[in-house]
């Protein structure tokens, strides 16, 4: 199956947390919206230490 998928906030931070693991071959065009950018950039991926992070 292919289509294209809207990676959600909650998804692209789940991917990159060790341990799990998601399939996204199956998809031919991903998307990442402005809003999640944002978030993560503004968020997540602008915490100094991985405990920060966490608690974002």
């Amino acid at each position: 199956m292919t289509g294209t998928a809207l990676l959600d906030t909650s998804v692209v931070i789940a991917i990159t947390q060790e341990g799990r693991e998601y399939d996204l071959r199956r998809y031919d065009r991903l998307f990442v919206s402005s809003i999640t950018y944002a978030e993560l950039r503004l968020g997540v991926a602008s915490a100094r230490t991985a405990e920060a992070a966490a608690e974002r």
